[in-house]
């Protein structure tokens, strides 16, 4: 059988040859060769009949390593190299190579062998974990210690070897005292050797830990500052192991601050670490191991998906390069396990939470005897167990999460900063054991864990929301079990605190203000039920902040769906149905609005503040321009930071207070200019018609619509949309229950205010009846008495839709006059789709009614193309597929030659003075029920992008029909050859009368075209 030990040695003999004959550092740099050597070194100086020649080998391998790596960088290596030698010639000195004995000269008395062999202790124990070879180490480098003579050249690496020592007594112990002595141990070696980077790092390392331990923050400051100092060398290079210890410091401070920058540079400075570091080196793992720490809290803080997967693309290359045991591996299982757990709460995969489980157990089983790692390998088990409780039920899980999470509580001191977070947890899973019937589980031992944390956690602290929320949940528990008013109102009292503590996780505010809403309901006092309503709502631009990506934003958002209707009940509940309209458009279109905001006008500031107004623009055009960019996204989190550091500057200014904020009902009810805004409020408990006008608002009570019947009906409609059949039945149905439910009460109401007019509304749904078809609603095979009103809305509205009062009133904007110019764009064929005859003819017909019409058709009408000319063409015509995606609407598209044109990106441009886009195509205003109150689809994008009027469609429509109704709509809005805006609606009302006369029971035919706009 081939000798295993020979192999690595011939391997680093012929590596070292190449080395020496042709200079290739990468022979003696590659990682796997030198793990090898590493393993084979550490059975060798534990095996002390190894030969001499295994010694030799290793010693000049160690050596050439040191000179292939940066200065700086090798002096581990160096070291290694000088005890095998050492070792060798001991064993056979005749034989010992020329460049080891030149390394050895000078170095033949005992101190420096004692020294070697206490150095090498030290590394055993951090491959085995065993506590011998720290005490043995402990009494050879105290015997040298009191007997070196002071200026022995030894000195100095006795700081470094003090160093070592004292963090290996840090991961036994956890002893503040053993973190006190590392710091000056660490000091102590600085002043030896000032300009050594491997001591800089050993001190913000020292620093570092301390701070953890003890809470100081002035460590932390020194630390961020030292690492600042030393982060380059002379010649401007990054020094890999400072930048991972400063991306360390970073993520420490993040989880005080919670601000996603300090996260993001603790990232790319990891990321640019883990690049230079040179391959096989120590600092190589190390920034590694940073890194993917690092990406575990992001994930954790902003749920991105390709962060998980770069963590999990380093564990694969970090857990083979570890020790079969030791401190370093029981902590990096720990935090693995971190991330399976992370990666099973998105998932809800069973055997990644029990994957997680077992490198939890291993890492517990690795750190017996090591305090400084136990407590992280017991918590991280404990969180772990208490996820596949949640997930499978099984009460052995929660019993075991809780008596685990107690050990790591017991083994962590007071003032170690970890310990009010286990308070914290304790507080949460002792409440939940308690719930499930846990034995020696109980609510009032949940309340004083939680007492107990939040005390450890000052106000302003980011960690004390969580603290907060879960002594809040301890509270309502026991209310429901032992029936005592006061303890709802003391968790009322915590969730207010919790929602309304400016740092802290905005997903973890959120859920306190939905938990003081549903405690204040429980108790039925209104009033402040109202106030959490309104800070929930003022929460969702934090829940869904600008730097996130989209995918994130809109899981959050599809996670308070409903939230924006059931605060607008509780506001209208109380009497203050102004009240409710702001909250309503406050709640809803919350994407569109940050939008919005970047396009605001900074005039006024300008005059008041130029600079700023300067410095605000240049933000949000690069805000802007690095938005839906993957590979940009670190960047634009930090251009949201700055443009939200900049709107707060702003709004210190006298007379600024609101600026590019939301709209009071003072201004809103402007949107109604003409007509009535009638919007639709879809509440869990009422429902109603909020009838806005220039003069107030009107509540209509709509005591038949519910809010489960909606979301019914939308359902229904989506799962139709395929099958004409069952879209036509579906409809006629659903135009019926509209009318009974909502249209009718409302127009009873309008007749009340106007008389028996045709009413000129604006509906604005919320919740999933924005994706149904208020705009048709009405009884239509009901015969009519004579003298009397039909009951169907087109017969006694002029009707539009707005996403938001917002948008209506940007689109009644004064604009400049000028020819109308129209861009047709038409797409008959489109590999993979059925193929639309009838654009030919449409595109034909709209140019020979609007003279000067410019016809993109077919391969001319590329993305790209088409793009260019919507800047030159304030009139847009698309006829062509197009596709609503529901799971992602942001990605629903038109579909152009070799390419399509997505909702991000045709709102994503500024097109200023556009007046309409007329969509012939398909689902291009459906939206999605998941994000009803996000209104995300393509005509709603255009309206973004600047036009005044879109004309759309709620469901798929024939190509002949689509055809059709372009025509006719066209034909109304010509007059002498000149297109005319303002006449849209009626335009299109013309349009879908003629189509209901000829087809009067499809409404599937008639009714899907819609009109958003003034």
């Amino acid at each position: 059988m081939a000798d295993p030990r020979r192999a690595v040695l011939d391997d680093l003999t012929a590596r070292m040859a190449r080395f020496d004959r042709d200079g290739t550092q990468s022979a003696v740099l590659d990682a796997d060769a030198h793990r090898a050597a590493l393993a084979l070194y550490a059975d060798a100086v534990a095996d002390r009949t190894t030969d001499a020649e295994v010694l030799q080998v290793l010693g000049q391998w160690f050596l050439r390593h040191h000179y292939a790596l940066p200065t700086g960088l090798g002096a581990a290596s160096l070291r290694t190299a000088r005890l095998c030698a050492g070792l060798a010639r001991d064993l056979a000195p005749d034989a010992l190579p020329p460049d080891l004995r030149a390394l050895l000269a000078g170095e033949s008395d005992p101190a420096q062998a004692t020294h070697a062999t206490a150095v090498v202790l030290l590394g055993q124990f951090e491959e085995t974990g065993d506590p011998s070879r720290v005490a043995a180490a402990s009494r050879l480098l105290r015997s040298l210690t009191d007997d070196l003579p002071a200026d022995h050249p030894l000195r100095s690496g006795l700081s470094e070897a003090a160093l070592q020592l004292s963090s290996a007594m840090l991961a036994m112990k956890a002893d503040p005292a053993d973190a006190e002595a590392l710091v000056r141990s660490a000091r102590a070696a600085l002043r030896v050797v000032p300009d050594s980077t491997d001591t800089v790092n050993a001190l913000a390392w020292a620093l570092l830990v301390r701070h953890q331990l003890s809470g100081g923050h002035e460590d932390l400051v020194e630390a961020l500052e030292l690492t600042q100092r030393h982060l380059r060398d002379e010649k401007g290079t990054l020094v890999p192991h400072i930048a991972a210890q400063r991306a360390e410091a970073l993520r420490m401070r993040f989880e005080g601050t919670r601000e996603t920058v300090e996260l993001d540079q603790a990232v790319a400075l990891a990321r640019e670490a883990t690049a230079t570091a040179p391959s096989g080196h120590p600092v190589a793992d190390a920034a590694r191991q940073v890194l993917a720490t690092c990406l575990i809290r992001r994930v954790e803080h902003l749920d991105r998906a390709d962060d998980l997967a770069e963590a999990l693309a380093l564990c694969a290359v970090i857990r083979p390069s570890l020790a079969k045991a030791g401190p370093s591996r029981a902590h990096w299982l720990a935090t693995e396990a971190a991330l399976l757990t992370r990666r099973a709460q998105r998932s809800s995969d069973p055997s990644d939470v029990d994957g997680a489980v077992a490198l939890a157990e291993e890492s517990l089983r690795l750190s017996q005897g090591l305090d400084g790692v136990r407590p992280v390998a017991l918590t991280n088990l404990g969180s772990a167990l208490a996820l596949r409780y949640l997930l499978r039920g099984d009460r052995d899980d929660i019993t075991t999460a809780l008596l685990r999470i107690r050990e790591a509580l017991a083994a962590t001191r007071p003032e170690d900063t970890r310990s009010a977070l286990l308070h914290a947890q304790l507080t949460t899973l002792t409440a939940l054991a308690a719930e499930d019937g846990v034995r020696g589980a109980g609510v009032d031992d949940a309340i004083r864990h939680g007492e107990s944390a939040v005390a450890r956690l000052e106000p302003g602290r980011a960690q004390r929301v969580s603290a907060l929320n879960a002594l809040a949940q301890a509270h309502r528990q026991r209310y429901l079990a032992a029936g005592a008013e006061s303890d709802l109102v003391k968790a009322i009292a915590l969730w207010r605190a919790a929602a309304e503590q400016p740092a802290g996780d905005a997903g973890e505010r959120m859920a306190a203000a939905r938990a003081w809403l549903g405690s204040a309901l429980r108790l039925r006092d209104l009033p402040t039920a109202v106030e959490a309503a309104t800070a929930a709502i003022r929460l969702l631009p934090v829940l869904a902040e600008r730097g996130l990506d989209r995918a994130a934003q809109e899981r959050r958002l599809a996670g308070v769906a409903g939230l924006a209707g059931e605060a607008a009940a509780l506001a209208v509940q109380v009497g203050r149905p102004e009240h409710a309209v702001e909250l309503a458009e406050q709640g809803r279109t919350v994407l569109w609005r940050q939008a919005v905001q970047t396009r605001g006008d900074l005039s006024a500031l300008r005059g008041v503040a130029p600079d700023l107004a300067d410095r605000l623009d240049g933000t949000r055009r690069a805000l802007v321009a690095s938005a839906n960019d993957p590979a940009d996204a670190e960047r634009h989190r930090r251009l949201a930071e700055r443009w939200s550091a900049l709107l707060a500057e702003a709004r210190s200014l006298p007379g600024f207070g609101t600026f590019l904020g939301a709209r009071p009902f003072s201004e809103l009810r402007h949107a109604a200019a003409g007509g009535t805004v009638v919007l639709v409020n879809v509440g869990v408990g009422r429902c109603d018609a909020l009838l806005v006008r220039p003069d107030g608002v009107t509540v209509v009570p709509l005591p038949w619509l519910r809010a489960s019947d909606t979301r019914r009906r939308a359902d229904a409609l989506f799962g139709a949309a395929g099958n004409p059949v069952d879209l036509r039945q579906t409809l006629v149905s659903m135009l019926r229950w509209l009318w009974d439910t909502a249209a009718a009460p409302v127009l009873a109401a309008l007749d009340a205010l106007d008389g028996p007019v045709q009413h000129r509304v604006w509906w604005c749904p919320t919740g999933p009846l924005a994706v149904l078809p208020l705009h048709a609603a009405g009884r239509y095979a009901t015969s009519t008495p004579a003298g009397k009103r039909r009951p169907t809305v087109p017969d006694r509205t002029l009707s539009s839709y707005t996403t938001d009062l917002g948008a209506l009133i940007r689109s009644r904007r004064a604009r400049e006059a000028g020819r109308s110019r129209l861009l047709a764009v038409g797409v008959p064929e489109r590999a993979g789709r059925a193929p639309l005859p009838a654009v030919v003819d449409e595109l034909k017909r709209i140019a020979a009614t609007v003279p000067g019409t410019r016809t993109l058709l077919g391969p001319a009408a590329t993305p790209a193309t088409v793009l260019s000319e919507l800047p030159g063409h304030p009139w847009v015509h698309f006829a062509c597929h197009a596709t609503q995606n529901l799971d992602h609407p942001g990605n629903s598209a038109l579909h152009l030659h070799d390419g399509d044109l997505s909702v991000l990106r045709l709102a994503a441009h500024d097109l200023g003075d556009a007046e309409l886009a007329y969509l012939s195509a398909c689902h291009t205003a459906g939206g999605s029920v998941r994000l009803a109150d996000e209104t995300v689809h393509l005509a709603a994008a255009l309206q973004l992008a600047g036009f005044r009027h879109v004309i759309a469609t709620q469901w798929p429509v024939s190509d002949p029909t689509a055809a059709s109704a372009a025509d006719s709509v066209y034909r109304h809005l010509t007059v002498n050859g000149e297109l005319h805006s303002s006449n849209a609606a009626h335009a299109l009302a013309a349009t879908t009368a003629e189509l209901r006369e000829r087809y009067p029971d499809q409404p599937d035919t008639w009714a899907p075209f819609v009109h958003i706009g003034p």
